[in-house]
């Protein structure tokens, strides 16, 4: 299961995931792995993602 949402803004604002993983502080590969559901961020790094994307809402975690 993958987090479409997540992936998605992220796409519509143009961001790679290798420029949110820098503004985040992840390793792009750990960001890939949130992406693709095969973990999650910490509370501190899910607000980190949602600032860099400027959104406030949380479903962009829900796994799809």
């Amino acid at each position: 299961m993958k987090r479409q949402k997540l992936k998605s803004l992220r796409k519509k604002k143009k961001f790679t995931q290798a420029y949110m993983a820098e503004h985040v502080g992840v390793g792009r590969s750990t960001y890939n792995g949130y992406e693709n559901g095969l973990f999650s961020p910490s509370i501190e790094t899910a607000m980190k993602i949602k600032k860099v994307l400027e959104t406030s809402s949380d479903d962009i975690f829900e796994l799809q």
